[in-house]
């Protein structure tokens, strides 16, 4: 008998042990997040929508405290002699910070308590990086690249698994005929939840244990030293040759200039900063660290000029906010390699914490700056056409340009869109967009670009023949067309109008129901509606029919000035009870 099979096995298991005895509190927390995932993922359509609500932002607050605890366990090891009771100190204040965040951080999924988050998880798993290198601790960029080979693997591993694992699942549910629909998502959160996780924490290196430049990955070495890097050297050149022709036309295409250019410097930073250790042993890579910031920093120039552009035409947004302070974030970095004789790259994610952090709280945050520049345009304009009587918003007193129009149109969207119309200054209490020729003198603007499509499926599988139901005496599946049907004896017809979105039910030759099932469903998306969950459905009853609905997709648009919306097609299911 083979036993390296048995050995490979044995070793995993090591591992896995290893990783649960170096970082319980992770491996709990990580396993904490996979079950709630797994009961959010199981939830049915009765379920309430603040319910599934409560559970999203428990595995939301469970997810960050996995850095926070990683963080906190990787400073004991470096301060091996911390009192106990300052550990437990720790251990507390994180405990409690998270029940506050729950509590009071993520009271509402929108923009700005979701991007918050955003930010605070890249905060908090930069902080990770950083601490056990932090004061002395040689190559720094060597322990990160064996962090990222470590994570690549990992999850390469976990594909396989999952995919091993969903493989043996198809065949037992074929073969058996046994659903398991819901099953393979289970599955693949608990390998890349908490399988991942483990074997990734059971190679992370111990702190007294130092890394060498012989140890960076030859694989990695030659991707990229010699294809990374030469594709990067090219992408600058196109960049050069565009910004010259920019130069020669004088036409500064806006919009597109400052993502290329981003997203170009941030990558190739993050390459420079992988190889930055081997530029002792090839002239030629030190030559590239050493040129490269004098290359980038006049495309970064470019990239602000073009935000530069659309911050005056239209202020600043969080999207902006973010764009702009990555730049400078670039640049800075760009700078301190050009001054600076010895560099310590170990800077880079300890600024991008702080500046992660800064940028969702207080005053300087990309929500307070936005509001503010926002307002300070709206202002402008308002005193512009004398609209402003103390606190108080009255019509102009002469025409508003269409330029102006169009700038008070942005303002309101962005409140509208990223927090919300009370957040306007000077606006009346619950002013709606409706109110507009009252109070500007002119209706919002019609155009289909300010309106806001949906196109919500649902999950919903059944037969589309009229078929006899137990509790209920007929079903019919409705689609995206007129249908009419008959029942065997043809004594009763049920027939849909897509155009009117009316279901009507004739018994005898006499109209026993008739309905615009669009008012219906109106109605639905004001309580709750997300997509991908099971289908959303209602009751209709009159004296001589009942009518149970169930919806699998609907779609339509939502005017934002009056927040009507309209229905422009349905899939439904509807089950009827003769009474």
């Amino acid at each position: 008998m083979n036993k390296r099979p048995m050995v490979a096995i044995k070793e995993l298991f090591i591992k896995l042990l290893a990783s649960l005895k170096r970082f319980p509190e992770v491996i709990l927390l990580a396993t904490a997040v996979v079950i709630t995932l797994i009961f959010l993922n199981h939830l049915g359509y009765s379920d309430p929508a603040a319910f599934r609500n409560h559970l999203t932002k428990l595995a939301m607050v469970l997810a960050l405290g996995i850095p926070l605890f990683l963080s906190v366990k990787l400073i004991f090891e470096r301060l091996p002699d911390l009192k106990s009771w300052l550990k437990a100190t720790l251990y507390l204040a994180v405990i409690i910070g998270l029940i506050l965040y729950y509590l009071f951080g993520l009271k509402k999924l929108v923009m700005v308590p979701v991007t918050r988050y955003i930010a605070l998880t890249i905060a908090f798993y930069s902080m990770f990086l950083f601490i056990p290198c932090f004061f002395k601790r040689k190559n720094f960029e060597i322990y990160c690249v064996h962090l990222l080979t470590g994570l690549a693997i990992t999850y390469f591993y976990a594909a396989v698994l999952y995919l091993g694992l969903s493989a043996m699942l198809f065949t037992v549910s074929k073969l058996f005929l046994i659903k398991l629909g819901k099953v393979y998502f289970d599955i693949w959160l608990a390998v890349a939840g908490i399988f991942a996780p483990a074997y990734f924490l059971a190679d992370l290196p111990a702190i007294k244990k130092e890394l060498q430049v012989e140890s960076f990955s030859k694989v990695l070495k030659i991707l990229l030293l010699y294809i990374v890097i030469p594709m990067i050297a090219v992408y600058s050149m196109i960049l050069y040759v565009y910004f010259a022709k920019i130069i020669i036309t004088r036409v500064w295409p806006a919009g597109i200039v400052s993502h290329l250019v981003l997203w170009y410097s941030l990558l190739s930073n993050i390459v420079f900063f992988m190889v930055y250790p081997l530029r002792n042993d090839l002239k030629w890579l030190a030559k590239c660290i050493a040129y490269f910031p004098k290359i980038i920093l006049p495309l970064l120039a470019m990239m602000f000029v073009s935000m530069g552009i659309r911050v005056h035409a239209y202020g600043v947004t969080e999207s902006r906010y973010f764009v702009l302070l990555a730049g400078l974030w670039v640049s800075g970095w760009m700078l301190y390699y050009l001054f600076t004789n010895r560099v310590r790259n170990i800077i880079l994610p300890i600024s991008l914490t702080i500046i992660a952090i800064l940028s969702v709280i207080g005053p300087w945050s990309a929500f307070a700056v936005s509001k503010f520049d926002q307002n300070s345009r709206l202002t402008a304009i308002l005193k512009k056409y004398n609209m402003l009587q103390g606190q108080a918003l009255v019509k102009p007193n002469r025409p508003i340009s269409a330029t102006d129009k169009a700038q008070i149109i942005s303002v309101l969207s962005y409140f509208k869109d990223s927090h919300s119309l009370g957040d306007a200054d000077y606006l009346p209490d619950h002013f709606k967009l409706s109110e507009m020729p009252k109070i500007f003198g002119f209706k919002w603007n019609p155009d289909s670009n300010y309106q806001s499509y949906f196109n919500y499926q649902f999950v919903n599988n059944r037969n589309t023949e009229l078929t006899d139901i137990q509790g209920f005496d007929y079903f019919i599946k409705i689609t995206q067309t007129d249908i009419t049907k008959n029942n065997p004896d043809k004594r009763l017809r049920i027939s849909y109008s897509l155009e009117r979105h009316e279901l009507k039910i004739t018994a005898h030759d006499q109209e026993i129901y008739k309905k615009r099932v669009s008012d219906l469903v109106i109605p639905l998306f004001k309580k709750r509606i997300s997509p991908g969950e099971e289908a959303v459905h209602c009751l209709d009853e009159t004296a001589k029919v009942k009518v149970f609905y169930e919806f699998d997709t609907i779609s339509g648009q939502t005017d934002p000035a009056t927040d009507e919306m309209n229905i422009n097609y349905m899939n439904f299911e509807a089950f009827i009870k003769l009474k």
